[in-house]
């Protein structure tokens, strides 16, 4: 994880204690320059780095994280521009709250 991250990832890390959160979804992505193989793997690193980074700093129930990986999937960030591929080598972070009564 860059350091650049550390902070924001704390700031989530700090949400998940919440008894609020019923379930956390980790998804990497890589961009689509390389070859498959490769950009598959640095997708699965990048969503298991950003996972354990979280548990780490918070409680996590491991039985309400799902952790994957879309490689260089083309329905993801396909931004249609070269400059762009750097917003494919991401990881997304969706949080599921319980409501409030």
């Amino acid at each position: 994880i860059d350091k650049k991250y550390e902070s924001p990832l704390k700031m989530i890390a700090k949400r998940l204690k919440q008894d609020s959160v019923t379930f956390i979804k980790v998804f990497g992505y890589a961009d689509t320059l390389g070859n498959w193989d490769s950009n598959d793997l640095l997708s699965e690193k990048r969503a298991n780095a950003v996972y354990n980074f979280l548990a780490n700093h918070s409680k996590i129930d491991t039985t309400r994280v799902y952790v994957t990986w879309l490689g260089e999937s083309q329905e993801a960030y396909d931004l249609h521009f070269p400059t762009a591929h750097i917003q494919q080598r991401c990881v997304d972070i969706w949080i599921l709250f319980r409501k409030k009564k």
